[in-house]
């Protein structure tokens, strides 16, 4: 995984790592293999799979088959283009990979679930089956303790309210680490993930 290999080789440490989207499995996976060197974990409206899940395994099989049928419509089977045709803001996109959707999280480390988490959910968007599982993963958050906040947009948070945020992130690198060291901001985790 990218991202872990970027904490080792550049020897960051006290890193707080931020996923939006289905980007939040990065995070997760990341922890299991460099949770000492991490400090926090902040989910921005994300899709969180739990041990033994994928990300596929947090919706209906019919959900799942439209994504199949997309990739191989629109993305020579091993992705899911961004279409939509309502939108056309000149703002970049990332596709949606199919095989890291598939692949289920083995989530073990005992270092990993200990560390401090916030979800950020964002509370104005559709009912559909996309934004059920984010809710549901917000509810998860909630009760297992974490850190909760909620900004009052859609989905795309990043650009409908990035003052608001940024925020959010600069206060969870003010809480206190994990460690002595002064915690950092890592964005752009689908980026370093490799998701991109």
């Amino acid at each position: 995984m990218r991202i872990v290999n970027v904490l080792v080789y550049e020897d960051v440490r006290d890193t707080i790592l931020v996923g939006w989207s289905y980007g939040g499995v990065a995070p997760t996976a990341a922890a299991e293999r460099a949770a000492e060197r991490l400090a926090h974990l902040v989910y921005l409206d994300s899709f969180i799979p739990q041990h033994g899940q994928a990300f596929q395994d947090l919706f209906d099989p019919a959900v799942n088959a439209r994504f199949d049928a997309a990739a191989q419509a629109y993305g020579e089977g091993w992705r899911v283009p961004f279409i939509d045709p309502n939108v056309n803001d000149g703002r970049p996109r990332t596709a949606l990979l199919v095989a890291p959707c598939k692949q289920p999280l083995s989530l073990t480390n005992a270092d990993a679930a200990r560390l401090p988490r916030t979800f950020i959910l964002c509370t104005r968007k559709g009912e559909g089956p996309i934004d059920a599982a984010i809710r549901a993963a917000a509810a998860r958050a909630q009760e297992q303790g974490w850190r909760y906040r909620e900004l009052p947009t859609g989905h795309t948070a990043v650009w409908t309210m990035p003052r608001e945020v940024a925020e959010l992130l600069v206060e969870a690198a003010a809480l206190p680490a994990a460690t002595a060291a002064p915690a950092t901001v890592a964005t752009g985790v689908k980026e370093a993930a490799g998701l991109t």
